[in-house]
């Protein structure tokens, strides 16, 4: 067994230790719930340029990977990125791996322009075979006049000329508005997948608990979006904790979610496929805790 292991199985084994003590001194509130299955894991990508050398063996211990393929009006479906996302689309399915898409949404003006969003991330769902695609709002479509008319207008489009196509809610937690118009929006979609990354434990789990509330009042499957857990600019800090106090293993013992994708923005979190660091593992070792968290724990009364 290897250094790196031992400290590892340690590092779980610490958790586990805190989590059970904080269970019975009431550290969460609410109610816990045994799981009837595991939560599929896979990441969301914003470029293939930043995958790195191995990520192949990597995906393919995920379950799905999610890559923008859209902006606004603009469907990323020719040129230099329409052959690139081609390509890594196909390489990915060839590892027996779903895929899914996202982009970005400015609904920002009238709803006549929020119909052309979603007309374009239609366009570009179908050109790619996608049957899953998530929407990212923030800032831009909170300061619109009416950003819940605009946002009700995409999905109701959606659902109109692409009912075949699972459609997931992905919004900011940070300054903006948004966490404040998601509770009415939530409904309209097949999956709730809000940011919830920060730099600290606590914030970490903060967001996932707020967020997991709403999706439950919502009665929408939750799908927390964290980070891949690379180190941050802050000393000491990761974006996202997989072990130990307010982890992700113990996050989803007790507010569990149906799918856990972190977000990949830039080369760094990337990386994370392949290698992890002091605070977390790679991200498909990553995968494996929280299944288990979910599969083979007794569930706690």
């Amino acid at each position: 067994m290897t250094y790196g292991r031992i400290l590892a199985y340690l590092a779980i084994l610490g958790g586990s230790l805190w989590f059970g003590a904080t269970r019975a001194f009431g550290a969460f509130s609410g109610t816990v719930k045994p799981l009837s299955g595991t939560p599929a894991f896979g990441v969301s990508l914003w470029k293939p340029q930043f995958l790195p050398q191995g990520w192949e063996n990597a995906v393919a211990r995920l379950d799905f990977v999610s890559i923008k393929i859209n902006d606004g009006s603009s469907a990323y479906t020719t040129g230099e990125k329409g052959q690139e996302l081609a390509e890594t689309y196909t390489r990915i399915r060839q590892l027996g791996v779903a895929t899914h898409g996202w982009g970005w949404h400015y609904l920002d003006t009238t709803t006549d322009k929020a119909i052309q969003e979603a007309r374009s991330a239609i366009e570009a769902c179908r050109h790619f075979k996608l049957k899953t695609y998530y929407v990212n709002a923030e800032h831009n479509w909170t300061k619109s006049a009416n950003p819940v008319a605009t946002m009700t207008t995409l999905v109701q489009t959606f659902r109109t000329e692409a009912p075949d196509i699972k459609l997931v809610y992905n919004s900011s937690v940070g300054p903006g508005g948004a966490p404040t118009l998601a509770p009415q929006v939530i409904h309209l979609f097949d999956v709730y997948a809000p940011m919830v990354y920060a730099t600290t434990r606590e914030r970490c789990a903060e967001e996932w608990r707020d967020r997991h509330a709403e999706a439950v009042k919502a009665g929408v499957p939750y799908s927390p979006m964290g980070g891949s857990g690379r180190a941050s600019d802050h000393p000491g800090r990761f974006w996202s904790y997989t072990y130990g106090p307010l982890g992700q293993i113990e996050l989803q013992r007790d507010y569990p979610a149906e799918w856990v994708v972190p977000f990949l923005g830039n080369t760094a979190g990337a990386h994370m496929l392949v290698s992890g660091n002091a605070e977390n593992p790679s991200l498909p070792e990553q995968a494996k805790l929280l299944k288990r968290a979910s599969r083979d724990l007794l569930p706690l009364t």
